[in-house]
């Protein structure tokens, strides 16, 4: 990353790139152009009254997943401080490199890509509709943080109603929220979507992954399961209740299409245990010791009559490439098709992710200036939502003046919000340190 920024530098340097539009700082990158501002403009006119009917669902949508998230947030705080506390509860931001690894990155970066695009595109929308002047729009980066903008008049923002700024303000979280909704619509109805190019019936199991145990070295992502010891396995279920039935150090016998490859290997035993130790991963039955006093190794005939044999896979149906337009994906392979369906859901995960905690009370969060306007407009205190929202070290804040109700009430809440907040992911990397949590499934 400091060679990225290195020649980002250099190239600034040598080449001038201020007057392409390239705004570049130490670990900032702010790239603006108005060609995307000509693509909303258009979008927008298209049908105006339409577009100010669904922002203002926007409204009431944005206020409604405020008091989500912070109700959430505060559930899910007190459950980070019980004893049942597990990771499912983990409150981490998405930091390429730290919190989020290579393998997990490259899945999400498309989702990422259409979460900013839409977001930002509902933001300029909403503007537009208003007669709100865009600046520019484009795309920006901080250190290894990486997003899309649109860059409203704030002066003309401030001249117009509550009612169309809170329409600006929301648009983008009401906008992810939509493309979750759509995506999740399309996830639960995978193979209807997806029919003119994959058959709707399972044909076998794919290997999405494999993890230390008998089949290492043996399968591998891609390969599809067509049958073990000549019982066919044509879909997960199928092989769930093949594996349920054995037993560790038994032998199989697997048939792939991979073309058609045999393999024959002995199982280890399943990974969950009720002993006092946990293994990540199915051991060999050679771990186990004939004789076991010390109470952390079960006896190895003891592990053969009360456990049941593990492959130590990930897997899911195999759809094979059909339909009329099914020659255009067959050439990229079974595991294309678990591609699309883990793309659709992160899609569904991070849009839902970035509409709520978006709408978060934080000064720099949309919320923050719903929430501001919001409180104003229902206290009928007027003042510039931009130096109450984003200014708080400002100099008019240096100036010494009474604080109105809405003043109490908006930091009130902000304050409770960015205390549960810094709170989750303080608790969450103490866990993580301490070993209680393992996110390595999660960060990939």
């Amino acid at each position: 990353m400091l060679v990225f920024w290195t020649c980002l530098y250099i190239l600034n340097k040598l080449f001038n790139l201020k007057k392409r539009g390239w705004e570049i700082e130490p670990g900032i990158l702010l790239i603006k152009t108005r060609k995307f501002n000509r693509i909303i403009d258009r979008i927008a006119r298209k049908a105006p009254n339409l577009w100010k009917k669904i922002w203002n669902v926007g409204i009431g949508a944005g206020i409604i997943g405020m008091v989500l998230i912070v109700g959430f947030l505060t559930y899910n705080f007190i459950m980070l401080l019980s004893p049942s506390a597990a990771e499912i509860n983990a409150v981490l931001p998405l930091i390429p490199g730290v919190t989020v690894g290579g393998e997990t990155l490259l899945q999400i970066i498309i989702p990422l890509i259409i979460i900013m695009v839409s977001h930002e595109l509902a933001h300029g929308i909403a503007a537009r509709i208003d007669k709100i002047k865009l600046k520019s729009s484009g795309f920006l980066m901080f250190l290894v943080l990486f997003g899309a903008f649109v860059e409203v008049d704030e002066k003309q923002l401030q001249k117009k109603s509550a009612k169309s700024q809170m329409r600006v303000f929301s648009a983008g979280s009401f906008a992810n929220l939509m493309v979750g909704f759509f995506t999740f619509t399309i996830f639960i109805n995978a193979n209807i979507f997806l029919s003119p190019f994959y058959s709707s019936t399972p044909s076998g199991v794919l290997i999405q992954d494999v993890s230390l145990g008998p089949t290492m070295g043996y399968l591998s992502p891609g390969s599809v399961i067509r049958a073990i010891n000549e019982t066919p396995i044509l879909d997960t279920n199928w092989l769930t209740l093949y594996m349920w039935n054995t037993k560790p150090n038994q032998t199989l016998r697997i048939i792939t299409d991979s073309p058609l490859e045999t393999m024959i290997l002995q199982l280890y035993p399943v990974k969950t245990w009720v002993y006092n130790y946990y293994f990540g991963q199915p051991l060999p039955i050679e771990i186990f010791p004939k004789n076991s006093s010390n109470n952390i190794l079960p006896n190895r005939d003891e592990v053969i009559k009360n456990n049941r044999g593990a492959l130590g896979v990930s897997i899911s149906n195999h759809y094979p490439a059909d339909g009329f337009l099914g020659f255009m994906v067959s050439w990229l392979g079974p595991i294309f098709y678990f591609s699309i369906i883990k793309t659709i859901s992160w899609v569904f995960i991070l849009s839902l992710g970035v509409a709520l905690f978006n709408l978060m009370p934080i000064p720099l969060f949309d919320g923050d200036k719903l929430w501001v306007t919001l409180v104003n407009k229902l206290t009928k205190t007027q003042k510039d939502m931009t130096n109450n929202s984003d200014d708080l070290n400002s100099k008019n804040n240096n100036k010494k003046r009474k604080y109105t109700k809405a003043d109490i009430i908006i930091n009130i809440v902000r304050i409770y919000s960015i205390f549960l907040f810094l709170g989750s992911i303080f608790i969450t990397v103490l866990n993580m340190i301490t070993g209680n949590f393992d996110l390595s499934v999660f960060l990939g």
